[in-house]
């Protein structure tokens, strides 16, 4: 009799069963299941959908090493994935008006961030400011990453220093950090973030990015801020941008 499929709930370590653990049959009859539902989704649904598809047929490709029809049309799939997921990026794409930093404090809702990449996920919290948030999950679906990131592309209007705060809460000392990192011009991800541990709280606290203000400058023109997490339950309401005041050991919203 063949075993059942079905996701089991995500540990710190990783997702406990995930389409590593599939075996040739099941991989195969997986991502087609996510596939023809990709293809019957909202364009909105189908991205996620269409990753769950690709990681089995991966998996599918890594067991079956023989050279079978099987394989072949797989193999052709993978790239059509990969294809038809850029395709919806590039239609959904970033937003065209950015938000503009004057030098004056300029405060960004984490759910309207120019780029939200999983298993980060906008969900409804009562406390935010907004009411909805981004948020670590505590779980995982088969194939997913475990590490997400928020991504906002800024435009400045100069060049200057400038100081991060956030509006977030983290759940306990086991699952309190985030990493940030700052970059000219519009990218999607970075090799050089900086660690910020928060303030264990039940609700939404507002802090401030405790590094070298050095580290934190704008050029004049297009400027991304990256928060990348991997600790379940650590969810950001707001970020805010503020002016550095040479000379002055404290910002201008403080």
């Amino acid at each position: 009799m063949a075993r059942t499929i079905k996701p089991l709930k995500q540990g710190r370590s990783g997702i406990q069963t995930r389409s590593g653990s599939l075996n040739v049959s099941e991989a195969l009859s997986l991502g087609k299941w996510y596939h023809k539902y990709a293809n019957e989704a909202k364009t909105v649904h189908k991205i996620p959908l269409l990753e769950k598809a690709k990681a089995c047929f991966d998996r599918f490709l890594v067991v079956q090493t023989a050279k079978t029809l099987d394989r072949a049309a797989i193999e052709v799939k993978v790239k059509q994935i990969g294809q038809e997921i850029a395709a919806i990026e590039e239609s959904m794409g970033p937003k065209k008006d950015w938000p503009v930093f004057t030098g004056e404090p300029l405060i960004l809702e984490a759910e309207k961030a120019t780029f939200i990449f999983k298993p980060m996920r906008v969900v409804t919290a009562g406390t935010a400011i907004g009411k909805r948030c981004v948020v670590h999950p505590p779980t995982f679906l088969p194939g997913e990453a475990t590490t997400g990131r928020v991504v906002f592309h800024i435009e400045s209007e100069k060049a200057c220093r400038i100081t991060l705060w956030a509006r977030v809460r983290a759940p306990s000392y086991r699952y309190n950090d985030i990493d940030i990192a700052f970059a000219p011009g519009k990218v999607k991800d970075s090799s050089n973030f900086y660690s910020w541990y928060l303030t264990v709280s039940t609700d939404f606290v507002k802090t401030k990015f405790p590094y070298s203000y050095s580290s934190h400058r704008f050029q004049k023109g297009m400027n991304t801020v990256i928060i990348r997490g991997d600790d379940p339950g650590v969810s950001i309401d707001q970020i805010m941008i503020t002016e550095y005041s040479v000379g002055s050991s404290r910002s201008r919203s403080e």
